[in-house]
């Protein structure tokens, strides 16, 4: 034959072939248009309730008035001028017993210091219940000459010392060799108990032991030494606070340990004098002149600390006072009382309103105003900045006192960091380039606004202008302008709720081994919950999308692929969220706002691969949703009552609010299935509450996942989802056809082999002549060779 196998005359098949081309690239090119028509469009979720609370109103200082205090203390120029010298003690014999203190070569150069009259004390305390502490510590403990921590806690029930030492912070200390002075309070849970260290002092043998228990811990950990913060005694008595630091000194100096103590001004319970015979340094916490439960005012004014170092200078040597500077401020609002905030939450909140700030050349303390649009309600801000503290500084300088002290690490201005370790008297300061003082930079530490566990980025870093203006005669600062403020990264904390509450998030779904038991349970106890689900699952899961959503519960924006974003370009990462963003809403017919990160769900980011998915996903108005209770159901070889425990005892720590389970990843979900209807039962049992995202934030489902309004892009999304839909089935076709295919296959082979059983026991069954190869017949062998001319041709030749 001249044709070949399958050739024809007709050009029919070719025709058809081209056409079938030509309609599937067709189709693909429309649904390519379609899509990136719809990737192209602009499509951040918006966020109906984000919006400017504060407004900036324009206040003077109202509530900083004339009064005996200013009268009679003018102020540290005219303090300069005197140059007044308040030791009526004997100050020659205090000198004469001084402790001084046992300390190995690395310590020993801290020591000295404390003596040296150019620099003196440089101290600083720190506190646990703050993460800015440790970062400030770690940044600029290089800058202080000794560290005050508030480890000690006198419990009043029990009249025993609690430790709550921060061991990461002693392991910077200890490697620098600074001297630690750890605080011993009777500020037990925010409030001051007097009744307990009332007891301690009214009996000799608890006196005793709490002292002999306190040399052992100092001994034991290194410590140089003890500070004492026992206030609101209220005690008629004022000697048993005398025979305490009696005790306290005999046997600490016995033992090579400083003994100090810190004091307010003005405060009754103390009789200085005889105070300040047995302690080393005496602190003088010169600040709180005006304070959460007063009227809004300076936080420590100039004239303030002026006539509270004169009230301790009457009766104590200058060199053995440490004056205590305030590195933070109040915001009051009226009719209310104040709060606490830290330099940087100040001016996070001063940019928030676009208020103008205000350096009081009368106090040297800084304020603004701002009103809070949510309820009109004006509030007045007075904090202390580096100006501050360097004018106090320059006071505390020309007194001749033995340091400084700062309360406390975390809330300061960073620029107090450039001079804090300085000598500041005038000669040294008339030195000094105030220049950097005027650069004030934004920085990566994180500065959080209100409480709970969804958050978002509000503010990123970029630095502050400020104009200062330097007094030549004294050295002071007497003007300063905040031309621009600065920013740190400022995140918003949103949610609240009641104590048994809390809510429950999956993550890295949907599956269609899992999801549906985990649905399943969560309807038989009739739980709300929030899915945050990753593009590559949905996409294989369509309709596992669309029952999450019919079930009532919230989804969320998981990423396309879960890669970790820290890795991530920004254009990926932008991407990952709309196409993920697109698949939601085209199977929904809702957008989210709500975003978790992989591989970063913390509810208290301070690094920065946990910050930046923030920043990425609140730059397209998208809330991270994050946890405070994570039993690490993803791990391999965790077990279902290993999760169980894990949660039971995040909650009852309480961890948080919010906690973090696995419907999908790894080989199996099966522990944390079983561990689920566990943690519901025993929770709920416990008197537990389940609520929904919303209802933690306080709003309503179609805030947190809008509705698409019917338009073009409505239209272009229903597109979409026929696309996604198509891929979806033809995915599951596909797949089917494999398995059938798979099957058939195995089957065949099955089939083939029990055939070749067959054949084979069969021939064992038959019995065959021997065969002669001389008188065997001769057999031919045919090759099949139809239509092979060609290539028998080609070969032979």
């Amino acid at each position: 034959m001249s044709k070949q196998v399958f050739q024809t005359d007709s050009r029919q098949r070719w025709s058809y072939f081209k056409w079938t081309l030509r309609v599937i690239l067709t189709i693909l090119s429309l649904l390519g248009i379609v899509f990136l028509a719809m990737f192209a469009l602009e499509g951040s979720p918006q966020m109906p309730f984000r919006h400017d609370y504060r407004n900036a109103v324009t206040a003077s200082s109202p509530y900083t008035k004339d009064n005996k205090t200013a009268k009679l203390y003018k102020s540290f120029r005219d303090f300069f001028k005197e140059k007044k010298m308040h030791n009526n003690y004997a100050k020659a014999t205090i000198k004469k017993q001084r402790f001084i203190g046992k300390a190995d070569s690395l310590t020993q150069k801290y020591f000295r210091e404390w003596d040296d009259p150019r620099i003196g004390v440089r101290s600083a305390w720190y506190v646990n219940w703050d993460k800015h502490a440790y970062i400030s510590l770690k940044n600029n403990i290089k800058h202080l000459n000794m560290v005050l921590p508030e480890w000690f806690f006198i419990n009043p029930k029990t009249d025993k010392v609690e430790y709550r030492i921060d061991k990461q912070a002693l392991r910077l200390m200890r490697r620098t060799g600074i001297p630690v002075l750890p605080m011993l309070t009777n500020n037990y849970n925010s409030d001051f108990h007097p009744e307990a260290i009332g007891r301690i002092m009214r009996d000799a043998k608890k006196r005793m032991a709490l002292i002999n228990e306190m040399v052992g811990t100092c001994r034991r950990y290194g410590f140089a030494g003890i500070n004492l913060d026992l206030e609101e005694l209220n005690i008629q008595d004022n000697d048993l606070l005398v025979e305490l630091l009696k005790d306290f000194s005999r046997v600490f100096h016995a033992n090579g340990l400083y003994v100090t103590q810190a004091v307010a001004p003005f405060n009754e319970d103390y009789n200085m004098q005889e105070l300040a015979k047995y302690n080393d340094y005496l602190f003088l916490m010169a600040y709180d002149e005006h304070n959460i439960e007063s009227q809004p005012g300076a936080v420590s004014s100039q004239r303030w600390v002026e006539k509270a170092t004169d009230w301790a200078a009457k009766n104590v040597p200058n060199d053995k006072i440490v004056l205590g500077m305030a590195t933070y401020g109040y915001d009051w609002a009226n009719g209310e009382g104040g709060t606490t905030v830290s330099f940087d939450q100040t001016m996070a909140i001063a940019q928030d309103a676009d208020a103008k700030v205000k350096f009081d050349d009368d106090t040297y303390n800084v304020n603004f105003s701002y009103q809070n649009t949510d309820d009109k309600k004006v509030h007045h801000v007075f904090f202390t900045d580096a100006a501050t503290t360097f004018n106090i500084m320059r006071f505390g300088a020309e007194y001749h006192l033995a340091g400084f002290g700062l309360w406390r690490l975390g809330t300061e201005d960073n620029r107090i960091w450039r001079f804090y370790g300085k000598d500041m008297s005038w000669e040294s300061v008339a030195r000094m380039s105030v220049a950097k003082l005027m650069q004030l930079n934004g920085t990566d530490d994180v500065n959080f606004v209100g409480s709970g566990e969804v958050l978002q980025v509000t503010t990123e870093p970029h630095p502050g202008d400020i104009s200062i203006r330097i007094d030549k005669d004294n050295r002071l600062i007497s003007e300063e302008y905040y031309r621009a403020l600065p920013s740190t990264y400022t995140i918003q904390r949103l949610g609240e709720c009641k104590d048994k509450q809390l809510v429950i998030t999956f993550d890295d779904g949907p599956d269609s081994r899992w999801t549906p038991t985990v649905l399943s349970t969560l309807k038989k106890y009739n739980v709300p919950a929030a899915f945050f689900m990753v593009g590559l699952q949905m996409e294989k899961n369509l309709p596992l999308v669309k029952q999450v959503y019919e079930d009532g519960h919230t989804i969320g924006n998981h990423t396309f692929t879960h890669h970790n974003m820290i890795e991530n370009s920004d254009r990926r990462s932008y991407a990952e969220l709309k196409l993920t963003r697109m698949l939601i809403e085209s199977v929904t017919g809702h957008s989210t706002i709500l975003f978790r990160a992989p591989y970063n769900a913390d509810a208290d980011p301070t690094e920065h691969e946990e910050i930046w998915p923030m920043i990425v996903a609140s730059r397209r108005n998208y809330l991270f949703v994050g946890e405070s209770i994570d039993p690490n159901d993803w791990q391999s070889n965790v077990t279902a009552d290993q999760i169980y425990q894990r949660v039971i005892d995040g909650v009852h720590h309480e961890d948080g609010h919010i906690i973090l389970l696995h419907d999908a990843g790894g080989s199996s979900r099966k522990p944390t299935l079983d561990a689920l209807p566990r943690i519901i039962e025993t929770l709920q049992h416990e008197g537990y509450q389940f609520i929904s995202l919303e209802q933690y934030l306080g709003m309503n489902k179609q805030t947190l996942m809008p509705e698409i309004n019917k338009g073009k892009a409505y239209y272009a999304m229903q597109t979409n989802l026929w696309l996604a839909e198509m891929i979806y089935h033809v995915s599951d076709f596909l797949t089917a056809l494999f398995l059938v295919f798979l099957a058939l296959g195995m089957m065949r082979l099955i089939f083939m082999y029990v055939l070749m059983i067959r054949e084979k026991r069969a021939e064992n069954r038959r019995n065959y002549a021997p065969i002669d190869a001389a008188t065997a017949p001769s057999v031919s062998i045919f090759v099949p060779g139809y239509n092979e001319e060609v290539n028998i041709v080609r070969t032979i030749t």
